[in-house]
């Protein structure tokens, strides 16, 4: 027979100062330290990639034209004078014009010039107003011609305002009338 074997008893270990030392020391992590830094520099790449390719695209350079770059206006507004349509004066027609200064781009730099002719415009204003509309006959503002007048007047007027000329060169090259109506001659 073979040898009896004694009966297997548990055994319950009571809480020692050696088992609080094994459970106190501390775990292996699960995963390692270059393994999380690999995956965090794969998750910042594939955002990086993320954001260029979902982003729309940049619009197109698009290079101004040459004629867009020298053309530089300036728009003083409309002007008005009533002129009466008849002896009596009881009926009045308007010379209403409006004015646009094309400044000259040989004169300067255009974006230095601009700003300064922009700041004088209620100067500008007052001297075409008064100085050169205001101060024609009405049979003047009644000729089919007058605008042609006029244009050389403000032009003449306002350059000698804003400083007479560069190198042969005036801050003014042009004065446009976009809106004019001249009542006719009675």
């Amino acid at each position: 027979m073979p040898p009896a074997m004694p009966p297997r008893v548990p055994v319950v270990l009571l809480p020692s100062a050696e088992a609080a030392a094994v459970a106190a020391l501390p775990r292996p992590p699960l995963v390692g330290r270059r393994t999380l830094l690999l995956v965090a520099a794969l998750l910042v790449t594939v955002g990086i990639a993320v954001y260029f390719v979902s982003r729309p695209p940049a619009p197109a350079a698009v290079s101004r034209p040459a004629i867009e770059e020298a053309f530089n206006e300036v728009d003083l507004g409309t002007f008005s004078r009533p002129l009466p349509a008849d002896v009596a004066g009881f009926i009045k027609e308007d010379f209403v014009v409006r004015v646009s200064l094309v400044l000259n781009p040989k004169y300067g730099d255009p974006a230095r010039v601009r700003p300064l002719v922009e700041r004088r415009r209620n100067k500008l204003r007052h001297v075409v107003n008064l100085e050169v509309i205001h101060a024609r006959t009405e049979s003047d503002l009644r000729r089919p011609a007058v605008l042609e007048d006029l244009r050389d007047d403000i032009r003449n007027r306002l350059n000698r305002d804003l400083g007479g000329s560069r190198d042969g060169q005036f801050v003014i090259q042009e004065v446009l009338f976009p809106e004019a109506h001249v009542p006719p001659r009675r």
